[in-house]
């Protein structure tokens, strides 16, 4: 039985979206969809001193209601990721990896990308590589629907063949369960990341970017891999 996992390109995104990614055989990414500004496209936490923080990407300002993800633009892109790696250096420069990976995560900002999914692809498809996934990555644009929230959902779900749907427990107050029911389509809501590794800064911290996995415990050499 075939299992996807359908979600937009977020920024340096948790480990439980890898979790599910590797988990699964289709990876959608929702890329015509419309941005969130609340989501977690262009923003995600790192830990720091004080707790956790939200890196937040400055994009411009387009109309909501007409503002898809794949359209998503940087307001500037060079001056905020002069910030970004500065942020990152104050807070974890003390960290095991960060002199090794901050190299090899400079060059993949190297670009001068005008579309944030762009960028978001490029990271996660790197971290792809390091956690060893193999799954299908598939843009929602090419699936040629028209449908729209859950009905898309169930219709991705039945295109790609695929009979069961990999998603997390807050999706149930969006999802009409009915719907896949009808369709004979079942949700596994218990793809998580449940471990701890090792993180400086205090008290370890759950649900925080990638990139704090990164720098505290990616070894390239031996290729660590905790999912």
């Amino acid at each position: 039985m075939s299992k996807v996992f359908i979600h937009q390109p977020d920024f340096c995104p948790w480990l439980n979206f890898f979790m599910r990614a590797k988990y699964s055989d289709y990876f959608v990414v929702l890329d015509n969809v419309q941005f969130n500004r609340r989501g977690w496209f262009n923003r995600d936490l790192i830990k720091t001193k004080s707790g956790a923080y939200k890196i937040t990407i400055p994009i411009k300002k387009e109309p909501r209601d007409s503002l898809l993800i794949k359209n998503v633009k940087f307001s500037n892109y060079n001056n905020w990721k002069k910030v970004f790696f500065k942020t990152l250096e104050v807070n974890y420069s003390k960290s095991k990896f960060f002199h090794e990976n901050i190299l090899i995560l400079n060059s993949l900002f190297n670009e001068d990308f005008v579309y944030l999914m762009d960028l978001n692809i490029k990271l996660i498809n790197y971290f792809f590589s390091i956690f060893s996934i193999k799954t299908k990555l598939i843009f929602s644009s090419e699936l040629r629907l028209n449908s729209y929230k859950n009905k898309l959902i169930v219709d991705i779900c039945n295109k790609l063949k695929c009979k069961e749907y990999i998603t997390g427990k807050g999706s149930d107050d969006y999802l009409d369960l009915d719907e896949f029911k009808k369709n004979n389509i079942s949700l596994n809501q218990d793809i998580n990341f449940n471990d701890k590794y090792l993180q400086i800064n205090g008290t370890f911290m759950r649900d925080l970017s990638v990139l704090d996995f990164y720098f505290n415990c990616y070894d390239k050499k031996n290729k660590t891999n905790i999912i």
